[in-house]
């Protein structure tokens, strides 16, 4: 019969800050509030809910890694900031949440880094930063939502292809929406959007509200934006209804020929600097 040997195992705090790794996805909870969560260099699945309390300007959050019955939960109290990194792997990270404050209330932003990843804004109403990193990933905020109509929120969603060939889907409130080089497909929805393609053979679609379309000079005639890489692409522009505008970087003596534009239609107004001309 063997001997059984008791072992006593002892625990250290971490200066509040706790690491859990049950999973490779890898968390990271520092106070006051900050919550990281790290995915491995295979193809996540990550789901981040979240839950507000607008009297204390925090959250409630609840990470689900994993498919069905693989997946693992781990709760987080009094969270105010929330920063997901998807690094390497084709990922999809989907976040919602409701009730949270726009001013005090929690900030979120993702990170696919590299591979074709899906990141899903679902339901959502706080502030979020979306960046697809390398690779040709999509965007989703279509199903997002926006509590506060106060002028220049922008419902505090600002979304960005990074490189590759990317989608990129707005919400029907206002959002800042960035193709980052390659050959994007930007569509906004409803609200007052700000739309740039940057580099690439873009198609930017404003969708209903005044929106605002950023074209940087396709021949890149200014030396400075030659010397900073912000050489713009060739563009495909509908705007929608709405009063829309584009505006030309860079040089105020171009043509609209000379935007950096395949074709325009129902936008409104043209601004080259500060060269204004009729649009149709």
């Amino acid at each position: 019969m063997r001997k059984c040997v008791p072992v006593r195992l002892t625990a250290q705090e971490l200066e509040s800050r706790q690491l859990l790794s049950a999973s490779p996805v890898q968390y990271v909870f520092n106070g006051p509030g900050q919550l990281t969560i790290n995915g491995s260099s295979e193809a996540d699945k990550i789901s981040v809910q979240m839950q507000g309390d607008a009297d204390t300007s925090s959250a409630t959050v609840q990470v689900i890694v994993g498919y069905g019955r693989q997946a693992a939960t781990k709760t987080f109290e009094a969270v105010t900031n929330v920063s997901i990194f998807g690094n390497a792997g084709n990922d999809h990270i989907k976040i919602s949440g409701a009730n949270l404050s726009e001013f005090f209330g929690v900030w979120t932003q993702v990170n696919g880094g590299d591979g074709n990843d899906v990141i899903r804004i679902v339901n959502f109403d706080g502030g979020v930063s979306a960046d697809g990193g390398s690779g040709n990933d999509l965007i989703d905020a279509s199903h997002a939502f926006g509590r506060f109509a106060l002028v220049g929120s922008a419902s505090f969603r600002f979304l960005s292809g990074g490189t590759g060939n990317d989608r990129i889907m707005g919400s029907s409130y206002s959002d800042y929406l960035q193709g980052g080089a390659g050959d994007d497909v930007i569509n906004a929805g409803a609200g007052n959007d700000w739309l740039a393609g940057d580099s690439g053979k873009n198609i930017l679609r404003g969708g209903t509200g005044d929106d605002t379309f950023s074209v940087t000079s396709l021949n890149g005639t200014y030396a400075q934006a030659v010397a900073d890489g912000n050489v713009g692409g060739f563009d495909k522009v509908i705007g929608g209804v709405g009063n829309d505008t584009i505006y030309g970087d860079f040089n105020s003596s171009m043509g609209e020929a000379e935007f950096g534009l395949r074709s325009t239609s129902s936008v409104e107004n043209f601004r080259l600097n500060d060269f204004i001309g009729g649009g149709g």
